[in-house]
């Protein structure tokens, strides 16, 4: 230019634009900054001061501990301190060499700790204090270097430099009482109370900022509480409460302080404090609270009715809130605690996760619930076993209708069952006829079936007057013996869990006294060894460490040391009364299991053998032998006598007795497979009778049918034969059965032809059958007498099928591994079973043929018995040597 005057204004234009991009750069990175404190500074003054223990929860389970976490900073703050940053940033990078620049640092480093991005402000803070060490910004940025390291969970680094900053007389007076203050809340996170409210009562004497002196108070109040100091805190929050900067914290003081009175048990004014406080409350989320805190002041007072109207008035207007939880569960104590409700209770029990299931009260609810469910299921076990009934509310009724007070019990009076299965003899009774069989004990039900039996056959017989004459002839011993079996197994039972209940009364519901009356009667009771052993241990065990009666004690102790001398509980005893506990005792059981072992296997003697395991289960009920030596009694019963009810009975003992032992583990499957069996014998001997009852029938039917009018009188002769043929060979069958010719269970005949022959000298001597004749030979079938069953199909050397199998070894596996021969076995034992038959497919087919296919095949069969062929020739399956189990 060749103006110099043009110049000169160029440059200074130049000069003056250039100051005016970066300030107006910087400017709107600070108009972005102001504007996000503004919602940062309102946010404080409206914090959360105190958490409930439901929010303090979902802060846990969020991830976040400490104070500084609890208020965080909304989405349209954030998004104010990005573009801060991003305006502040480009002064960094367009104009490094602006008198902005330690400005632009400082404020990039506040928008980081704001947005909780420690490490980068952490670095924005270390580049103004080493870059620029006289910048006025300086002190402010240690101080928030400091509160980073505190986000950075770095306490240690984060206490130094708070401590050098409180004492550091460079930094201005509210910087050393900020630090003072985050120094007292960083060793209250650590739990550290006591140095925690040193700091706290110097900030709120000292302080001159209204917010940090109320908050001071607020946290000493706290520490005192933690420390138990509830003389002191009411006093201090009483303060906290009169200096509030605003209404949100004169809330939050004003319940705290509240709190601090109840814990004091001053119970009065607390609830003055709360209901004054519930009156003034603007905050809708915090009024549930105050409601749940007056509710539980008026029930700690002992005004019942009016908590309980407040808790009502949450549950109704509040809920699906912590509050309205802790409602239920305050009436589920209630009932429990006062009413001794416990059904009651636990119905508010279980509504408590209903309405809120991330209440930190809803597991103990959940196992509040679990113990009343199981103390009134043993309850109620306990009754049926002493055959009682337990008093029920007056306005609850059964599922039937009944109503308490209402006779249950069964009359001693006899009762008889009809062959269609009804109940009479009920005229006169307080209560109507049972449903169902399920109620009879198993004597009724033996009298029952036998009932049923002598009725079935005076049926067959044709004789209609005799189903009232016949008197039924019981094995009395028998039943005395299964009677007597019952109630040892039902006094065992009891005893069992009576010992269950008292453990739940102890250590469920902390009723010491309950428990041992409990105790004391598995004690007196003495049905149990068992169960007596572990009673007495138990007693001993609380008057020593519970009741701290040394006497009573000593003597419980002692007496099951005298009883029990080789039981693990009595090596407990001489533990608890410093006694030396026996050293190297000889395994008693383990002698006798062995010696059971051996009277099987080497003397082929089932009976001892069963006996001496029955020694052990009396004598060593705790030790591993006992369940042992049940499992090996079923599997004798299953195996070797084929006695599969008593199997049954034995499994089930070692299944409810020893619940947790391998045995009961392994025997679940084998007593599935022994339940099935009896099951299907039982149907099958149901079978049987239907339907040869329906053959007779039919073919009575049929020669009625097929005669002409003058022959009618013939015809009802022949029918009535006929239908008396039918019937002697239900009879025959159940004889048979009786007499053990026919194992119960075996393969049904086809028809009635096959059927088995009946036991006794003359047995299987000759081999004519009931046939089915021809048209032509129907009145020689009329007039012929009933004859006997065909033999049993003849094997090699002219012995049956049946003696063929008897004299045959067969290799068994016993429980322990060990083979024996069944063969020798069934020889040595007094009273062998029959053989139960195998279960198959075939078997099935022939049984589930209907009578009128039968009947069928029949009319349609030549004069010539085909099947009187061996069963091998017919394919027939033969019963297997244990039973099919």
């Amino acid at each position: 230019m060749k103006n110099p005057f043009l110049k000169i204004f160029f440059l200074i234009t130049l000069v003056l634009f250039s100051g005016c991009a970066y300030y107006n750069t910087f400017y709107n990175a600070k108009k972005f900054y102001k504007d996000a404190e503004k919602d940062r500074k309102k946010r404080l003054r409206t914090q959360v001061v105190e958490l409930s223990e439901d929010e303090k929860a979902r802060l846990k389970r969020s991830g976040y501990a400490t104070a500084s976490d609890r208020n965080r900073a909304s989405g349209s703050e954030m998004q104010k301190y990005q573009h801060a940053i991003e305006k502040a940033s480009r002064v960094l990078e367009f104009y490094p060499k602006s008198k902005y620049v330690d400005d632009a640092l400082m404020l990039l480093g506040e928008c980081f700790y704001y947005r909780r991005e420690y490490k980068k402000a952490q670095r924005k803070f270390e580049e103004l204090t080493e870059l620029y060490p006289k910048s006025k910004f300086v002190p402010k940025a240690k101080l928030l270097m400091a509160k980073t390291f505190l986000g950075l969970r770095e306490y240690q680094e984060a206490e130094r430099r708070f401590r050098e900053i409180s004492i550091d007389k460079k930094f201005n007076k509210q910087f050393r009482e900020e630090a003072e203050y985050e120094l007292g809340g960083l060793y209250f996170e650590r739990e550290d109370y006591e140095l925690a409210a040193e700091h706290y009562k110097s900030t709120a004497k000292n302080s001159s900022d209204k917010l940090i002196r109320a908050m001071s108070l607020f946290r000493l109040g706290e520490c005192y509480l933690k420390l138990k100091r509830y003389d002191e805190a009411p006093k201090v929050l009483a303060k906290a409460v009169k200096v509030s900067p605003n209404e949100d914290f004169k809330s939050q003081a004003t319940f705290k302080l509240g709190e601090a009175q109840s814990q004091r048990k001053d119970y009065k004014n607390a609830i003055r404090t709360f209901s004054r406080l519930l009156s003034k409350e603007y905050n809708e989320k915090r009024i549930p609270r105050i409601k749940l805190a007056l509710a539980n002041n008026l029930r700690l007072n002992g005004d019942l009715p009016e908590a309980v109207k407040w808790y009502n008035n949450i549950v109704e207007e509040n809920k699906r809130t912590d509050a309205a939880a802790r409602s239920y569960f305050a009436l589920g104590e209630i009932e429990e605690y006062t009413n001794r409700n416990y059904r009651k209770a636990k119905e508010d029990y279980d509504l408590v996760r209903s309405e809120s299931a991330s209440s930190p009260i809803v597991p103990v609810a959940k196992e509040r619930s679990g113990n009343i469910k199981q103390l009134l299921e043993l309850e109620a076990t306990i009754a049926k076993l002493e055959g009682r009934e337990i008093a029920t509310d007056s306005t609850s009724s059964g599922k039937d209708g009944k109503k308490k007070g209402q006779r249950n019990e069964k009359d001693d009076a006899p009762i008889n069952l009809g062959a269609d299965g009804m109940w009479i003899n009920y005229s006169g009774r307080d209560r109507p006829p049972p449903k169902t069989l399920t109620e009879l004990t198993e004597v009724d039900k033996q009298r029952a079936t036998l009932l049923s039996e002598k009725q079935l056959a005076a049926v067959s017989a044709a004789d209609s007057i005799a189903i009232g004459k016949t008197e039924t002839v019981l094995d009395s011993a028998a039943l005395a013996a299964q009677k007597e079996k019952e109630e040892k197994n039902k006094k065992i039972q009891l005893a069992e869990k009576k010992i269950a209940l008292a453990e739940l009364l102890l250590f469920n519901f902390n009723k010491v006294d309950s428990a041992i009356a409990e105790y004391s009667q598995v004690i007196n009771d003495g049905n149990d060894s068992s169960s007596t052993i572990r009673a007495l241990y138990s007693l001993g065990y609380i008057y020593m460490t519970m009741k701290e009666d040394t006497s009573r004690a000593d003597s419980v102790l002692n007496r099951l040391i005298e009883n029990y001398p080789e039981s693990q509980h009595a090596d407990g005893a001489r533990k608890m009364l410093g006694l030396p506990v026996v050293q190297n005792q000889v395994d008693s059981a383990k002698v006798i299991y062995e010696e059971a072992e051996n009277a099987y296997f080497e003397n082929h003697d089932v009976e001892k053998a069963i006996d001496l395991y029955d020694r052990i289960i009396e004598h060593y009920p705790e030790s591993e032998y006992a369940p042992k030596a049940i499992y090996a009694k079923g599997w004798h019963y299953a195996r070797t006598l084929y006695d599969l009810d008593q199997a049954k009975d034995e499994y089930q003992i070692l299944v409810e007795k020893y619940p947790d032992s391998p045995f009961t583990k392994k025997v679940q499957p084998e007593l599935a497979a022994v339940e099935k069996i009896l099951k299907q014998k039982e149907a099958r001997k149901k079978a049987v009778a239907d339907s040869l009852a329906k053959i007779a029938a039919a073919q009575a039917d049929s020669l009625a049918k097929t005669k002409s009018p003058k022959d009618s009188t013939a015809a009802g002769v022949k029918a009535d034969t006929l239908a008396n043929t039918g019937k002697q060979i239900v009879q025959t069958g159940k004889e048979q059965q009786k007499a053990g010719a026919v194992p119960v269970g075996a393969n049904v005949p086809q028809n009635a032809k096959q059927a088995q022959p009946p036991a006794g000298k003359n047995a299987g001597q000759g081999k004519p059958t009931l046939q089915t004749q021809g048209e032509g030979k129907k009145e020689a079938a009329a007039k012929q007498p009933l004859k006997q069953a065909p033999q049993p199909p003849v094997g090699k050397a002219g012995k049956t099928v049946r003696q063929q199998k008897e004299q045959e070894p067969q290799v068994k596996t016993t429980p322990t591994g060990k083979q024996t021969d069944a063969g020798s076995t069934a020889v040595k034992n007094k009273n062998p079973q029959p053989a139960q038959p195998p279960l198959n497919s075939k078997n099935e087919k022939q049984n589930s043929k209907t009578p009128e296919s039968k009947n069928a095949q029949k009319t349609k069969a030549d004069s010539t018995n085909k099947t009187d062929k061996p069963k091998e020739q017919q394919g027939e399956t033969k019963p297997g040597p244990n039973g099919g189990f």
